[in-house]
């Protein structure tokens, strides 16, 4: 498990460093936040970028018809078939743009793909969407966002609240900090209280309706991954 884990990653690290530049840096981040979750099954992964890409579809990042996950192992052989670097684009935005418009691959290319290598294209996609989604919310998102609102259960609609209120409080969108109890007591408080309101009035039974449960459910798939790693 280990030895395909550690290949996983090493194959999403190589696709991130394709993108190049700054822009590059951050995604490998995210992508290597995302990653860690392959040894707590697909579904934790599929979830993440679920919410990443519905997002994304709001900001015009994908296209609203899309399918999320077939899109974002395109965009993923995309970016290592590209000679362009991101750092001739202004932005996310514009360097997806380059890769959508200029970069042919076809349905054929992407099904003879195997499995793992479709995988680790999705995850560099995912990547470059979350990006663009922060230059869209023009504040930090930690690398590590995506992934802790995947264990947490969150939904994408959840998240855009979760995210609108950390814009408007002016702080980085740290769910890791909050989970972790690691913020200071100010920052805890007004989080919370972002999250609490994200979290109201809904009926779904996995995902939390309050922050404690949130806290609940983020560890629980944490320890679960710990015993199936």
């Amino acid at each position: 498990m280990f030895g395909l884990i550690s290949v996983g990653l090493s194959a999403i690290s190589a696709g991130c460093s394709a993108i190049g530049g700054a822009l590059g840096t951050a995604c490998g981040a995210i992508a290597g936040s995302l990653g860690a979750m392959l040894n707590m099954g697909g579904g934790l992964i599929t979830t993440a970028c679920n919410i990443i890409g519905v997002i994304g579809k709001v900001f015009n990042l994908i296209p609203p018809q899309a399918n999320i996950e077939n899109d974002m192992t395109d965009l993923g052989a995309r970016i290592e078939k590209s000679d362009v670097k991101s750092d001739a684009f202004a932005n996310a935005k514009e360097y997806i743009d380059h890769l959508r418009n200029n970069i042919e691959i076809s349905r054929e290319d992407i099904n003879t793909l195997s499995d793992e290598k479709k995988k680790i294209y999705q995850i560099v996609g995912a990547s470059l969407i979350a990006k663009g989604v922060s230059e869209n919310y023009t504040m930090e998102i930690p690398s590590t966002f995506w992934a802790e609102a995947a264990l947490s259960a969150l939904s994408s609609g959840q998240v855009q609240k979760i995210l609108g209120g950390y814009q408007v409080l002016g702080i980085p969108a740290d769910l890791k900090a909050f989970s972790e109890r690691s913020l200071s007591l100010a920052d805890n408080k007004c989080v919370y209280g972002i999250l609490a309101d994200a979290l109201q009035g809904v009926d779904l039974d996995k995902t939390p309706k309050t922050p404690e449960d949130l806290i609940t459910q983020r560890n629980s798939e944490n320890v679960q991954g710990a015993r199936s790693a």
